[in-house]
């Protein structure tokens, strides 16, 4: 069960990671941005404040095998996945974020991919079964 729970991981990791690089090409051809404009971050959301349109979230630096923060701007363009709007999304969420650094050089949020348990939002439960195993003496 447990290799299982890591193999579903990490197909959906890479499955973030091929959408993800399919929508920074269209944003590519649409926004004129170069691939240096553009970053895309897996992470957890620390916090989000609706009023200012603004998220921050945690995220791992691959490059230097540490933790850090990153915060970004939400726009009328920003799509939503898993989501309907902002404000449906709340601090320790798992979300991907394509963005794309501004004139200014703040992160702007194109797409947010929300994560949430589907068990969890549904209200359905699992059909699985819990299997104890005994040791026989």
């Amino acid at each position: 069960m447990r290799n299982f729970k890591r193999l579903l991981g990490l197909a959906s990791i890479f499955f973030i990671a091929f959408v993800s690089f399919s929508f920074a090409e269209d944003l590519i051809e649409s926004t004129g941005a170069t691939k240096q404009d553009l970053g895309w971050v897996w992470g957890e959301v620390v916090s989000i404040d609706v009023a200012s349109n603004s998220l921050e979230a945690r995220y791992l630096d691959f490059n230097e095998d540490e933790e850090r923060q990153i915060s970004f701007k939400i726009n009328p363009d920003t799509t939503f996945e898993g989501v309907e709007s902002v404000s449906e999304i709340a601090p320790s969420d798992t979300v991907s974020i394509d963005y794309i650094k501004d004139a200014n050089a703040v992160n702007v949020a194109k797409n947010i991919l929300v994560e949430k348990p589907e068990l969890a939002d549904s209200g359905k439960k699992s059909d699985a079964k819990e299997i104890i195993l005994l040791d026989s003496p």
